[in-house]
């Protein structure tokens, strides 16, 4: 190998795991995505932050026996990535010795206001391992896009519809939209 040739190593997320639990990484804010340890995307300005909170706030009426809520925490998507969606509804267990997986999560919560590309392949990564529902709260636009109906070997979803006021509601949950913005 010429002095000049960089050699990439493909993580999976116990090696991952192991080598956070070790202090690999020191300090760095990373995560897993793809097989590949990466800096965190920037800081959240206000906008973002508040229609986390916003949407904590709401879910925090969820019927806690059937779910539980993660706020900004890995869901292990496949072997080798660990997206860390802004909220995710997912079974209530303890997930203690693994993070949820795709047949855990219920609902998926993407909130971005410079982020919606990044956010959009997302939505495809959810929708190929069968995350039944997504949501883009895209706070720049004021508006919240929908995915349902999954299609894992489409990456797609076949249900998508953009709302701009209104509720949105999930399993007794409801969230006002324009409380969001």
């Amino acid at each position: 190998m010429s002095a000049s040739a960089v050699e990439r190593y493909h993580w999976d997320r116990e090696t991952y795991k192991r080598a956070v639990e070790a202090g690999v990484f020191g300090d760095a804010d990373v995560l897993l995505r793809h097989g590949a340890v990466v800096a965190r995307v920037s800081p959240q300005g206000s906008r973002h932050a508040w229609a986390i909170q916003v949407l904590n706030d709401c879910f925090a009426s969820r019927d806690r026996t059937r779910y539980g809520l993660r706020v900004q925490n890995p869901i292990g998507r496949t072997d080798d990535d660990e997206p860390e969606p802004d909220l995710a509804v997912v079974t209530a267990k303890r997930y203690v010795d693994d993070h949820p997986g795709p047949q855990d999560v219920h609902l998926v919560i993407e909130v971005c206001d410079t982020s919606y590309r990044s956010d959009l392949e997302k939505v495809r990564e959810y929708a190929e391992v069968g995350i039944p529902l997504v949501w883009i709260v895209d706070v720049g636009h004021q508006q919240v896009e929908v995915f349902t109906d999954p299609d894992p070997a489409g990456r797609a979803y076949r249900g998508h519809v953009v709302r701009t006021d209104g509720e949105l509601a999930f399993d007794g949950v409801r969230v006002t939209i324009a409380d969001l913005f």
